[in-house]
This record gives structure tokens, C-alpha cells and sequence, in this order.
């Protein structure tokens, strides 16, 4: 029996040393590495005024004149954009010279580029679209004509308000975001309308 507990006590303390082994102390190391990455910005600043008046009115105006509205378009992001803008307007009703029941044409109301500006914009389905893009901190200085038509606007007219609201809108140039959201591309000389 005593060669048995002996050797019982010889398989115990094999056991425990190949335990100890399993658990022995190796050169080890480790490191963790942290990133972080910032979205870029998309910022357009819009600014506007009727060359040669004061204010934000234009008064005054007679059926068939035209006055030239000064933009400034600004990207003050750190990304690339497209720009293009929209513009509702409508006469301030009910008109003060108009006869009950009147309607007035808001389409008698046209805005379009001046002559200088007519190659930097394209007009499609409602919006007018810069023929290029803007760089981070670009600007672009242009001037579109405002103009009343002189046949169709007759006595109705007189005194009469017409209200116009300029929106205008960027996108990044990076990732097509501008076939997804806007539904067309620049294809470096034109703008492009995407195939459904």
C-alpha cells in the first residue's frame, strides 16, 4: 500500500507542477490604440440687395421694368458643395386697385440671370443651379434681373405688392449625395438629370 499512496502522491504533485507550468509567467505586452475623426461642415451664408436702392424693397415699379437683384453666396464650410436656389413669389392680396374676385398672376413676375451671370447658372425643374462648385470659404458675387412684365400688367396692378422669397440650398460634392438628394449631377460642363 505504500508504493500505492506513493505513487498516488507522485501523480498528485505531477499534476500540480503541470498546473504550476500551465500557469507560468511569460514576456507579454499590449497597447490600445484610440482614433477619433471629425465630420466636415457644410455652411452656406446667402446675402442679397437691389443694386442702386436701399432696404429690401423696390418701389415703385412700372409694368416692363426690370431691376437687378446682387447675391452673395458663400461657403463657409470645410467641404466642397453645389449650390443652387428657388424663389416663390406671389402678389400680397387682396390687391388695393383690383376688382372683387380678382386673381393675380404671379407669373407675371420673371427672375432670371443678368446678362454677365447668363453662363453660371443652368434652370431646371424649378431651381436655378451654379454650373460648377464652391470651395471651402469660396465665394460667388452674380446678379439676376427681377422683372415686371409691361403687356399683361394692366390697371389691376396699381399700388399692388409682390412678395419674393429666395431659397437656396447646398450640398457636398463628395459621394453622388448630390443624385440621391437632388436628382441630377454636374458632369463638369452641364448639369445632368439622373435616369430614374
Amino acid at each position: 500500500m505504500n508504493k500505492k499512496v506513493m505513487l498516488s502522491v507522485v501523480i498528485i504533485l505531477l499534476a500540480v507542477a503541470a498546473v504550476g507550468g500551465a500557469t507560468m509567467a511569460w514576456f507579454t505586452d499590449s497597447e490600445t490604440v484610440e482614433n477619433q475623426f471629425t465630420a466636415g461642415t457644410l455652411i452656406i451664408n446667402a446675402e442679397d440687395g437691389w443694386r442702386g436702392l436701399e432696404g429690401d424693397n423696390w418701389e415703385n415699379a412700372n409694368p416692363g421694368d426690370c431691376k437687378e437683384k446682387d447675391f452673395t453666396v458663400t461657403n463657409e464650410g470645410s467641404k466642397r458643395m453645389y449650390v443652387r436656389f428657388s424663389f416663390d413669389g406671389a402678389w400680397v392680396t387682396p390687391l388695393p386697385n383690383a376688382p372683387d374676385g380678382f386673381v393675380p398672376d404671379d407669373d407675371l413676375v420673371e427672375i432670371k440671370p443678368a446678362e454677365g451671370d447668363l453662363d453660371n447658372w443652368t434652370y431646371l425643374d424649378g431651381y436655378w443651379y451654379y454650373n460648377g462648385l464652391l470651395e471651402s470659404e469660396e465665394e460667388i458675387n452674380f446678379t439676376f434681373l427681377v422683372c415686371l412684365d409691361g403687356p399683361d400688367t394692366g390697371n389691376e396692378y396699381q399700388g399692388a405688392s409682390y412678395d419674393i422669397e429666395f431659397e437656396f440650398e447646398a450640398i457636398q460634392v463628395t459621394n453622388e449625395a448630390v443624385n440621391d438628394v437632388w436628382g441630377v449631377y454636374w458632369d463638369g460642363s452641364e448639369w445632368v438629370v439622373v435616369s430614374p
